[in-house]
C-alpha cells in the first residue's frame, strides 16, 4: 500500500510503502512538498493533492513531485481524500466535495457544507466515506 508520511513543520512529506501484512513503512522519498493531504492511484500514476500546490503526480521511485499544471496552485483546497468514480472521473474533499480534472489539475466544487469526511472508499457510482453513516452520491 502506497501513503503519504505527513513530515515535521518544515520538511518535507514523503511518499512510502505500508506493508499491510506486518505494518512495516518503509519511506520510498521526499517528495519536495509539505502540504500534502491524500492519495490515489490510477493507470500507474500516483496523485497526490497538496494544499498549496493543488493536483501533483509522485514519481514512484523517488517520492518526487511533478506539478500537474504550474499556473494552478491548491489555493488552500482541502482535500483530505481523492477517489476515482467508476467512470473514471477523480473527486476528492473534506466539508466540500471536487471534481479534479487529473489532465489539467482543475477542481470544481458540486457539494459543500458536508461533515469532515477523511478516508474515502471508491464503490460503484458511490464514494463511501468511513466513519459516516450513509453514503454521498457523487
Amino acid at each position: 500500500m502506497l501513503a503519504v508520511v505527513n513530515a515535521p513543520v518544515g520538511t518535507a512529506d514523503s511518499l512510502a510503502l505500508v506493508d499491510v501484512g506486518t505494518g512495516q513503512v518503509t519511506t520510498i522519498g521526499a517528495t519536495g512538498l509539505s502540504g500534502l493531504q491524500s492519495i490515489v492511484t490510477r493507470n500507474g500514476v500516483i496523485y497526490s493533492f497538496d494544499a498549496n500546490v493543488g493536483l501533483v503526480t509522485l514519481n514512484p521511485n523517488t517520492g518526487a513531485f511533478t506539478d500537474v499544471n504550474t499556473a494552478l496552485g491548491g489555493s488552500g483546497a482541502n482535500v483530505q481524500w481523492m477517489a476515482f468514480r467508476a467512470d473514471g472521473t477523480l473527486v476528492g474533499g473534506s466539508t466540500s466535495m471536487f471534481v479534479i480534472d487529473p489532465a489539467n489539475g482543475a477542481f470544481t466544487s458540486y457539494a459543500s457544507s458536508l461533515p469532515d469526511l477523511r478516508g474515502v472508499e471508491a464503490w460503484q457510482n458511490f464514494t463511501r466515506a468511513f466513519g459516516q453513516i450513509g453514503r454521498a452520491h457523487v
